[in-house]
C-alpha cells in the first residue's frame, strides 16, 4: 500500500499527514522522495498513530521548515532499507531496487523466525495474540514475555487456564518488570490465598502452575533496530541478492521466481551466512512455544 505524504510537522517525532492511511501503531514505513532538509526522512521507520489521517515517525524534523519533494511512505515488512543492501554490495542505480526490496523483506521475516520473535513495536493482548500474550504459570514468581524489550504493561492478571474466566487482577504496584529481558516479576504485595493448611490460608507471590493461565496485554520491540540485527538483515538480504544472480547453482536450496529486476527470493535458515547467524543468536527467544 502506497500513502501519499500530503503535509508533515516540525516536531521530534515527525508527525506525518497522509488522509485515511489505515495504518496502526507499529506498521512500518519505506518513506521515498523527501528532498533537501528532508532527505533524512527517507528510510524504514515504525510508526504511531495520531489518528486516521496522521502518524509519526521516529525523526527530529524540528529545523526541516516545509516539507519538501514528492513523499510516498509504503507498507513494509522489511526491517531494513533497500539503501542500506546497496552500500553493503557497494552497487549503485535503481534497476535492482525491487529485486532487493523483495530480499529486504524476505530477510526481515528470515531473522525474526530464527530468533522466534518481533523486533518492531507492537501490542500484544490474550484475545488478538494469545501465543504471546497467555502464558504458562511455572510456580515462580516472576515470567518472561515470548516479545521483548517491553515498553508498557496495562494488564497482568490470572485466568482460568485458556483465559476462560478471571481469577485475579494485578495492580501496577503489585509486579516490577525488567523491560530489556521481558520479565514480569511478582512482589511481595501480590500475595494470594492459594490454598488452605491447617494454620490457615498460604500466602504466596507465585504465578501458579497453568497451561495459559497468565494474561498480559503489553507492548514490546525496539523503536530502533539493534546494529547487530539490523548488519544481520542487510547481510541475509546481500547473500540473497547474490545467490539470486547465480541462482543456477544453488537451486536446490534458493529460488527466485519473477520479472525483469523484481522477483521473491525463498531462503531457508539453513543458508543463513554464519556472519548473519552469531549476529542474530543473543536476540533469539529463551520462551518455549
Amino acid at each position: 500500500m502506497s500513502l501519499p505524504i500530503t503535509a508533515a510537522s516540525n516536531a521530534d517525532p515527525a508527525v506525518l499527514t497522509s488522509a485515511a492511511h489505515g495504518l496502526a501503531t507499529g506498521d512500518r514505513i519505506a518513506v521515498t522522495g523527501a528532498t533537501g532538509l528532508w532527505a533524512p526522512l527517507n528510510g524504514t521507520w515504525p510508526i504511531t498513530r495520531v489518528d486516521e489521517d496522521t502518524f509519526s515517525v521516529p525523526v527530529d524534523s524540528t529545523g526541516f521548515d516545509d516539507l519538501t519533494g514528492t513523499v510516498v511512505a509504503t507498507t513494509t515488512s522489511a526491517l531494513v532499507t533497500i539503501q542500506q543492501i546497496k552500500a553493503w554490495l557497494e552497487i549503485t542505480g535503481s534497476e535492482h531496487d525491487v529485486k532487493l526490496q523483495d530480499c529486504a523483506d524476505r530477510a526481515s521475516e528470515v531473522a525474526q523466525d530464527y530468533c522466534d520473535r518481533k523486533f518492531a513495536v507492537a501490542d500484544y493482548d490474550p484475545v488478538s495474540t494469545p501465543d504471546d500474550a497467555l502464558l504458562d504459570g511455572k510456580d515462580l514468581p516472576f515470567i518472561y514475555t515470548p516479545q521483548w524489550p517491553i515498553v508498557s504493561v496495562t494488564l497482568l492478571k490470572l485466568v482460568q487456564e485458556g483465559n476462560n474466566g478471571d481469577l485475579q487482577s494485578f495492580a501496577v504496584n503489585q509486579y516490577a518488570v525488567q523491560r530489556d529481558v521481558g520479565k514480569i516479576t511478582l512482589l511481595s504485595s501480590a500475595a494470594m490465598a492459594l490454598w488452605s493448611s491447617p494454620s490457615g490460608p498460604l500466602q504466596r507471590s507465585f504465578f501458579p502452575d497453568g497451561i495459559q493461565n497468565i494474561a498480559v496485554t503489553y507492548r514490546a520491540g525496539f523503536a530502533s533496530l539493534p546494529k547487530g540485527v539490523e548488519e544481520a538483515i542487510v547481510i541475509m538480504a546481500a547473500h540473497m541478492h547474490t545467490i539470486g544472480n547465480t541462482r543456477r547453482l544453488m537451486a536446490a536450496s534458493i529460488s527466485m521466481s519473477g520479472q525483469g529486476g523484481g522477483g521473491t527470493a525463498s531462503f531457508k535458515i539453513d543458508d543463513m551466512p554464519p556472519e548473519a547467524r552469531a549476529r542474530l543468536d543473543r536476540y533469539k527467544s529463551v520462551i518455549p512455544r
